[in-house]
């Protein structure tokens, strides 16, 4: 009982923290959601939907309908969720505790990281009093706190503190295999839990084995157990994982080069720099910080620090003096040398090093090191294996004190390090006890706001076949998405997770980019043809959830063709059949055109009402390229810089007037659509310029193959004011980019254009840059007109009193004399026409 009392105090220590500031969640776990904004609410959403409403152990119809994805791409925690979900099926009370079951999990998961840090501690020969309170106080220090927000896969602390337990384990054990073979258990079930997770354990072994191996070839070169443990530590589950995704995969093209993998990561600043009281608000007033990025924090603590720069420093001192037995012996036992340089490496590659070296290679080597994008993530391990290094010194200098007969004063100067620590942490848990308790657990039914429980009863679940969200989001391909508002996420997935009504949208990870191009056409047009509409075999009526907040044009098409529910304070609910949504209608365009046509003028080419408002169209036909949406050819920008479309002189905009700007974007390949677009206007009289109309072709509503449709309202400032607009394209890598046909209108201006040939003889009528396509009969029409206008044209030039009372109109009107021929010719033809038809 003495040999365990230390570890029973640790315990208790640790609950009693916990319960002081979470016993909230500890009485009654299920009665909350930690958060229900963003990836918080999906967090919950797909764990608990496939638990309770899937049918599938391994598919998830929570979402992406009609395509859906599986259990391991839906982040739905396959480790724990499948287990719940078999216990449910035989005691069905127990997927209402779903919810609750994770929250104390993550809870608990406190104590199992104090335990094992405890036990590390013990192995490096740490006084039991101070491995009990360094344990403690760095578990309250743990930066995966911050996964409370949201990344709740990610929260459960104790998963490398575990870990590193196991290798130590593996490493003086006589049953080397027995420990292996458990830490693969290990790392696959965390793989299914979040695939970085089981990620970061495969990269700690193998770091661990080959630093090991090096430092001590001759020693380990002929141990076959070290080789076979290798296998299994890191191999056998990276195989296994690889392998039950293959099996179990049934969607194609999903995203190999996600976006963000020099922008995800740790930095000097979130490594050994704090991010929250006690100190921040002292560095920010002496300016010591850039920005942080959360994917990055694992501040180690101010003392880490000071214990880090001591040690260099009297390294440094000890090499000078020639005793370099004395720094090993001290500082860098063998162990301890192998922990700090597996620590050291992962540092660096959590701040993208050696990518940020220019070594982007690699990545063609490891192409599976591209999913993991949030490097940051892995500076995780150096946080844990520092603060135990501190710890391991502190220790040093107490037993140093006791030999110098200085017990107390060592104590007290010891003691300072995990002190520290808990000083520094305490603000984190007295923001989140307060923060993870402000949301009721909306997946019960008694919990549900008065808005919500109106909203089902309107709903006759069994009438609708899916959930449309209005705001439209789409998530997870990463390079075609909409952005979930707070809002329309939440309002969609509670109504889908008690209607069990699928979700046509997405807010999933490395979703296939085909389906996404297809679930981007609900929000086009009805000129265009959708290839969705035959892949949903279903023809009921969709719901509609729309949560009262303002929406594009394309999204109040949809929503103007529905028909209303319930309109209630934060949502309302509307009805679309089947054949409105994916009606398909060319005629209505052309109708609308020819009963304009003979009041629509000609502006070099371009039809409109408007003969003074600004019209700008470049459509590249005189750059050559053999990739162009229509035309001859179109703008190719370099692979790597920055390029101009557009430059504006003073007097060009109206600042009381708002414009369009919009041009086709080729999307065929991975990366190439994430590039910076943006209006730089500039202000000679301030001497400052603006950037404040920006967008990126990822968030395209309108998907044409291999083509996105860019637009952009904006506004000028001032009328005397200059600018450009400018595509950065520096994030990008061995690829090239494709603009074609950029046109720049006022916004409450239609422009049309009949062009009469396209790269696959299809006539088509231009709109607003749009491409409605023509039918054979349409285009016959066109063509006709166009060479009885090409006739009129030919008699007004060669006849004189024609073409002097035609420039005298020109003069009067002060139109291009060639546009007012023009206007001439189409005038005689609608005459025709006008006549043929009486």
């Amino acid at each position: 009982m003495k040999k365990r009392l230390p570890q029973l105090i640790l315990i208790l220590l640790t609950i009693s923290f916990l319960f002081t500031f979470y016993y909230k969640v500890i009485l009654s776990p299920n009665s909350y959601m930690f958060n229900t904004e963003g990836d918080a609410i999906q967090a919950y959403y797909t764990y608990a939907f496939h638990i309770n409403n899937d049918s599938s152990y391994i598919e998830f119809k929570g979402m992406n309908y009609p395509y859906y994805d599986n259990v391991i791409f839906a982040a739905a925690q396959p480790s724990i969720g499948i287990p719940v979900k078999l216990v449910s099926a035989l005691f069905p009370l127990v997927g209402n505790y779903a919810i609750g079951i994770m929250n104390f999990l993550i809870i608990f998961s406190y104590v199992l990281c104090a335990y094992f840090l405890y036990l590390i501690l013990l192995h490096y020969k740490v006084h039991k009093f101070l491995a009990v309170f360094g344990a403690f106080s760095i578990t309250i220090l743990s930066p995966q706190i911050f996964r409370l927000y949201g990344h709740y896969h990610l929260a459960y602390s104790f998963v490398i503190p575990l870990a590193w337990y196991i290798i130590i384990k593996i490493y003086h054990s006589q049953n080397k295999i027995k420990w292996s073979i458990l830490y693969s258990v290990m790392a696959l079930f965390w793989f299914f839990i979040h695939s970085y997770l089981g990620m970061v354990l495969v990269m700690f072994a193998l770091a661990y084995w080959v630093v090991d191996y090096l430092l001590g070839f001759k020693k380990l070169k002929k141990d076959w157990k070290g080789y076979l443990s290798l296998i299994f530590m890191v191999f056998v589950p990276l195989l296994i994982f690889a392998i039950i995704v293959i099996v179990i995969e049934t969607h194609i093209n999903r995203p190999t080069t996600p976006v963000g993998l020099l922008i995800y990561n740790a930095t000097w600043d979130t490594v050994f720099l704090p991010y929250f009281p006690p100190l921040r608000p002292i560095l920010d007033k002496i300016h010591l910080f850039s920005d942080q990025h959360g994917e990055g924090m694992a501040y180690i603590g101010f003392l880490s620090d000071v214990i880090i720069i001591a040690v260099i420093f009297y390294s440094i001192i000890l090499l000078i003096l020639k005793k370099k037995n004395q720094i090993k012996k001290t500082l860098f036992p063998n162990e301890i040398i192998v922990i700090l340089i597996v620590s050291v490496i992962f540092v660096l590659f959590s701040m993208a090093y050696p990518f940020r070296w220019g070594m982007m290679f690699i990545l063609d080597w490891a192409p599976f090191l591209k999913q993991f994008r949030a490097l940051g993530r892995f500076a995780w391990l150096f946080y844990f294996i520092i603060t135990v290094y501190c710890v391991f010194i502190i220790n040093k200098f107490y037993n140093f004190m006791l030999f110098k007969q200085r017990k107390h004063i060592g104590f007290f100067i010891v003691i300072l390090l995990p002190l520290s620590y808990i000083y520094e942490g305490l603000p984190y848990h007295y923001f989140f006890s307060g923060f993870i308790t402000k949301e009721h657990n909306l997946f019960l039914k008694d919990n549900l706001p008065d808005y919500y429980k109106r909203a089902l009863k309107n709903i006759k679940t069994s009438k609708y076949q899916a959930i449309i969200p209005l705001p439209f989001f789409l998530n997870g391909s990463e390079w075609f998405k909409r952005e979930a508002t707070h809002n329309s996420l939440r309002n969609t997935l509670v109504l889908s997770y008690y209607t069990k009504l699928p979700v046509l949208g997405a807010m999933l990870s490395r979703t296939s980019m085909t389906e996404a191009k297809k679930e981007l056409q609900v929000l086009a047009p009805a000129f265009y043809s959708k290839e969705i509409a035959s892949d949903i075999k279903l023809r009921k009526p969709f719901l509609i959830s729309f949560s009262n907040e303002p929406l594009t044009f394309y999204e109040q098409a949809i929503l103007s063709k529905a028909d209303l529910l319930l309109k209630d304070s934060l949502i309302s609910l509307y009805e679309i059949s089947y054949e409105k949504l994916f009606e398909y209608n060319v005629q209505k365009e052309i109708d609308e055109y020819m009963s304009l046509n003979q009041f629509l003028f000609n502006r070099k080419g371009l039809y409109t009402s408007d003969t003074t408002g600004l019209i700008y169209y470049n459509n590249f036909d005189n750059y050559s390229s053999k990739i162009k949406f229509r035309g001859k050819g179109c703008f190719t920008l370099p692979r790597s810089g920055v390029s101009y479309l557009f430059k504006y002189e003073a007097n060009t905009f109206d600042p009381n007037k708002e414009y369009i700007l919009s041009f086709w974007y080729n999307n065929a390949k991975e990366e190439r659509s994430c590039v910076f677009v943006c209006i730089d206007e500039y202000d000679p009289q301030e001497n400052k310029g603006y950037w404040n109309y920006y967008t990126d072709p990822r968030y395209c509503e309108i998907v044409v193959g291999d083509w996105s449709l860019v637009e952009l309202k904006f506004k000028v400032y001032k009328l005397q004011n200059t600018g450009n607009l400018f595509i950065d394209t520096r994030a990008i890598s061995n690829d090239t980019m494709y603009i074609d046909d950029l046109l720049i209108r006022e916004a409450n201006t239609n422009v049309y254009c009949p062009i009469l040939s396209l790269n696959n003889n299809q006539s088509e009528l231009f709109k607003n840059n749009h491409q409605i396509l023509l039918s054979d009969n349409f285009s016959k029409q066109l063509i006709n007109r166009e060479n009885r206008v090409n006739f009129y044209i030919d008699q007004i030039k060669n006849t004189p009193d024609w073409l002097n009372n035609v420039i005298i109109q020109s003069k009067k009107r002060k139109i291009n004399l060639e546009e007012m021929i023009r206007l001439n010719a189409e005038y005689m033809v609608d005459i025709e026409n006008s006549n043929q038809n009486k």
